[in-house]
């Protein structure tokens, strides 16, 4: 099953986030750790949307439901 990592602009407690465009200058899985642990350290919200659409809150140390891509 194939699903993507979402982080949001607001934090964990609420607070708004408005990070810049770096994220859309991702180009590889080896900025994958990296992009997590900012979401990390910023206490963002990460979800991982699977193919069905359906959303799931990420948690570092639960992996998501169903396959988990490795970094």
């Amino acid at each position: 099953m194939s699903y993507r990592f979402l982080i949001e602009s607001v934090t964990k407690s609420g607070a708004r986030f408005r990070p810049s465009d770096w994220i859309d200058r991702l180009a590889s899985w080896a900025m994958f750790d990296s992009v997590l642990q900012f979401a990390d350290r910023n206490n963002l919200k990460v979800h991982v949307q699977h193919a069905d659409g359906r959303l799931e809150e990420y948690s570092a140390t639960r992996p998501p439901a169903a396959d988990h891509p490795a970094p």
